[in-house]
Order: structure tokens, then C-alpha cells, then sequence
């Protein structure tokens, strides 16, 4: 049975030239649509009791031990630019581990990104960073050394979500991760936090940041948690448009530093 609308074709009742924009519009709608997610390539399989996790590891030169790092990547995926800072954190003297928490599938562009995120299960996402968490901290390239979660805007979140489940990490940041408020929930974080928002921020609120900060008090955890005038969402990730380079520079600076008196 076919279906006929009641209403006319656009394409029917409008001139020639805005039918065509109409068409051209819808075509590149479509084209745009088959093209939003890629395979996330270059990683490796780990097998943690039932769980296989595949992940981006990112070694430091030389001999270690090093401390180690569990990585959350952001709402886009396990993509270049989450295994670039996984690189750099090497580079710095950790060990790092980014798992993939999106089953192979990176996002190529911001909505898709946002979708993806919304659908992740973030009860299982918490507990593959434990388990990646755990097992890092018994590695031998680890020895006696500690481990960390660090995420950056969906990560951030997850990093701090993590903080709360695990007690296999020694110090947790959170850049521009969308905060728990729930003072009950940040006792359980028992290692130090260092959190890095944007007072321009348009998807955390400056107010959302000071809640954030006074729950952290009332609940008595070790946090620094600060604010870069000026700066946006994602103001670290050099490929977005909120990109500021001079509050990119003093954060990485700071989450070395965090991380090195910490672990």
C-alpha cells in the first residue's frame, strides 16, 4: 500500500530556484549523515576477567617503572586527538592507558558526538576505567608507583564518576567535566582533585562551578578546582573553536605538575 500525503511536494509549489535549494539542502543533509562515525583504528585488546577492552597505550622512552594513567576520552571518541595527549602524557614520564569506551566508533562531528554520549552507558563506562585502573597498577612497568584518572569534557566527568568507585587511583583531573553536586557522592572520591573549567563556558555555568567547589568543601575533599578567564568549553583541544592557547598551556603545565607531586 502506498502512502500519499496531503500535502504538496514542495518542489510543486514553489519557484524553480527554491525547489533546487530545497533538494540541494536535503542532499547534502543525507550525504552528511553517512558519514558521522569512522572506525577507531590502532588499538589493542586486553582481556580483564569478562571483559575485553580495546585501548590506545602510550609508553615513556626509556626503562621504569612509571606512574600510571587511565585516560577518559571526550564525547568524540578514542580519536587522534585523545591518543595525541596520551602521547604527550608519555612523553612527560607516564604510562598511560586510554580504553575505548564507545565500541570501536569515533564521532566526526560535535552532535554525533553529543549523541554518542548520551547513549554510552555510563555505569559501564565507570567500571571498564576501574578495571583498566586496577590493572594498571599491577603492572610491573607501574611497580610501586601510583595511577591516576584524567578526562577531559565527557571524560571529565567519568574520571571524577571513577574517583568514586575505585580505590586503585591516587589523584583524579577533571578538565571541563561536567560536575557531581551531590556532597555524599564526593566523599567517596578519596584521593586529591584537580578540576579546569572556563569561566565561558556555555554548557558548565560559572554558578554550576562554585556549587561544584562548595560541595567539594562540604564534603571535605582535596580539591583545586580552577577557572581560566575568558576560556570556553574545550578551551585545551586545539581543534575546536573554543581553543585558547594561553589557558591550554598553564592547564597542561598545572595537570603535570598535579600529577607528578601525586602519583
Amino acid at each position: 500500500m502506498t502512502y500519499r500525503s496531503p500535502y504538496r511536494h514542495p518542489c510543486r509549489t514553489m519557484p524553480r530556484h527554491c525547489a533546487l535549494a530545497v533538494v540541494l539542502a536535503l542532499s547534502a543533509s543525507s550525504a552528511s549523515a553517512s558519514w558521522r562515525t569512522a572506525e577507531t583504528r590502532g588499538l589493542r585488546p586486553l582481556q580483564l576477567e569478562a571483559r575485553q577492552i580495546h585501548h590506545y597505550r602510550a609508553t615513556p622512552e626509556g626503562e621504569g617503572p612509571w606512574p600510571g594513567v587511565v585516560l577518559a576520552h571526550d564525547s568524540m571518541g578514542l580519536d587522534a586527538n585523545t591518543k595525541n595527549l596520551a602521547d604527550r602524557l608519555a612523553a612527560e614520564g607516564f604510562l598511560v592507558i586510554a580504553p575505548d569506551l564507545y565500541d570501536g566508533k569515533v564521532a566526526l562531528d560535535a552532535d554525533k558526538g553529543r549523541e554518542m554520549s548520551v547513549i554510552m552507558d555510563e555505569k559501564e563506562s565507570v567500571a571498564i576505567l576501574e578495571a583498566v585502573a586496577g590493572h594498571l597498577k599491577q603492572l610491573p612497568e607501574v611497580g610501586d608507583h601510583r595511577v591516576a584518572f584524567v578526562g577531559f569534557d565527557m571524560g571529565g566527568r567519568l574520571a571524577l564518576l571513577g574517583g568514586m568507585a575505585s580505590q586503585d587511583v591516587s589523584a583524579v583531573v577533571a578538565a571541563y567535566g561536567r560536575p557531581v553536586m551531590e556532597v555524599d557522592e564526593l566523599r567517596r572520591i578519596g584521593c586529591p582533585i584537580l578540576a579546569l573549567y572556563g569561566d565561558r563556558d556555555a554548557t558548565i555555568r560559572k554558578e554550576d562551578v562554585e556549587a561544584f567547589r562548595q560541595a567539594l568543601e562540604a564534603a571535605g575533599r582535596s580539591a583545586d578546582v580552577r577557572v581560566y578567564e575568558g576560556a570556553g568549553h574545550n578551551f585545551a583541544k586545539a581543534e575546536d573553536p573554543n581553543h585558547d592557547p594561553t589557558a591550554a598551556k598553564d592547564a597542561w603545565s598545572l595537570i603535570v605538575a598535579f600529577l607528578r607531586d601525586h602519583l
